[in-house]
């Protein structure tokens, strides 16, 4: 497993946006944002990252959930992004998933994702706090 994302050979095929909220993800995201209590060996900022850029529907999962707490942080924050990347992780993910009966762990995760970015959602419109001690 490699320390940087920037590192994978995959990193120089992507387009410019999904480098942008990959970093984003890496460099302003933290287990907080997932409601873990405690991320072991930088999970989400390593491997989870890692396993991202072989799997497509992830990777946008991912970027989909960067982009969403990007444009929460900003008044000019683009919400075009966040759809457009979250449409196309599941648009990815049913592909996957109509291909075959089994399935990865990358399958799980991004639909774990997927899931996090509805709670996350779903909690804001509702004035949910999601302050550190609210673990999922």
């Amino acid at each position: 497993m490699r320390d940087d994302i920037t590192q994978n050979p995959r990193w120089a095929t992507l387009p410019q946006s999904v480098k942008f909220y990959l970093k984003y993800h890496r460099n302003n995201l933290s287990h907080h944002h997932y409601s873990w209590k405690y991320d072991a060996g930088d999970f989400l900022k390593k491997t989870f990252l890692e396993i991202a850029l072989n799997f497509e529907p992830l990777m946008y999962a991912v970027v989909a959930f960067a982009a969403y707490h990007n444009a929460l942080s900003r008044e000019d924050g683009k919400v075009k992004d966040f759809l457009d990347a979250y449409n196309k992780s599941v648009s990815l993910l049913r592909q996957s998933l109509a291909k075959t009966d089994r399935h990865s762990l990358s399958t799980l995760l991004t639909i774990l994702q997927l899931a996090t970015i509805e709670v996350r959602r779903v909690k804001r419109s509702l004035n949910v706090p999601t302050q550190n001690t609210d673990y999922l």
